[in-house]
């Protein structure tokens, strides 16, 4: 009976790094993989894309011709995803295989990097707000996995991806008012200046 205690403690320690190696091989699932999408799907969303660049296009034309009109853009979770990984080239980066997923009031991005030689999912999530009239995304949390990477690690790329991204956003024609993000989807409302 003494050992009793001992059993349920290494039963419970088991248990736990269990636990922990599911977690840290299941990350949160962010967007879909556009290359797994049957070729008719590929061009419809491929279609849609054009679409928005079109409004983005009009908007902008809109400002430079100081109209003063407001607008509303639209854009859907596959949308992003199919400009991410059909449109952007990414040889380059330290982040492959990238992909992004809009839930209520945060933006999602994800891809596979390589972490102490092991190549792990890391999920970036933050949120898109207005300040000063113009885009601005902040990251509020980093993952390797399903777990919480690293704080050092975290900062750097907190900071480092907010500069960057926001860098981006600055270039977003005319006066942003209002941006909400709902389930697959994020509503961008301003006016042309």
């Amino acid at each position: 009976m003494k050992s009793l205690p001992y059993l349920i403690a290494a039963a419970a320690l088991g248990m736990l790094a269990f636990f922990l190696i599911w977690r840290a091989r299941t990350p949160p699932s962010v967007g879909m993989d556009f290359s797994q999408l049957p070729p008719q799907q590929q061009q419809q969303r491929r279609e849609e894309v054009k679409q928005l660049e079109t409004q983005v296009k009009d908007i902008a034309a809109s400002a430079r011709r100081k109209e003063h009109k407001p607008f509303t853009l639209v854009v859907t979770e596959p949308q992003l995803n199919t400009i991410l990984q059909d449109r952007l080239r990414t040889e380059k980066f330290v982040i492959r295989d990238l992909r992004a997923g809009l839930v209520p009031d945060a933006l999602e991005l994800q891809g596979e990097v390589d972490y102490k030689g092991v190549t792990v999912v890391a999920t970036l999530g933050g949120t898109i707000g207005v300040e000063n009239g113009k885009l601005a995304f902040r990251a509020q949390a980093l993952k390797f996995g399903g777990l919480p990477a690293p704080s050092k690690i975290k900062e750097k790329v907190e900071s480092e991806t907010n500069k960057n991204l926001n860098k981006l956003l600055l270039n977003a024609p005319g006066q942003i008012n209002r941006v909400t993000i709902e389930q697959g989807k994020m509503s961008i409302e301003g006016i042309t200046d």
